[in-house]
C-alpha cells in the first residue's frame, strides 16, 4: 500500500511540475510576442 502511495505521490508532483513549466513558457511566449511586437513596429516607423 505504502508503495502505491508513493507512486501517486510522484505522478502528482510530476504532473504538477509540467503544468507550472507549461504555464511558465505559455508567458515568456506572451512576452517574447510582445517585445516582438513592439520592436517590428519601430522598425517599421524607422
Amino acid at each position: 500500500m505504502s508503495f502505491y502511495n508513493y507512486k501517486i505521490l510522484n505522478l502528482l508532483s510530476a504532473f504538477i511540475a509540467c503544468t507550472l513549466i507549461n504555464l511558465y513558457y505559455k508567458q515568456k511566449l506572451k512576452l517574447k510576442l510582445k517585445s516582438n511586437g513592439k520592436r517590428t513596429k519601430t522598425n517599421y516607423t524607422g
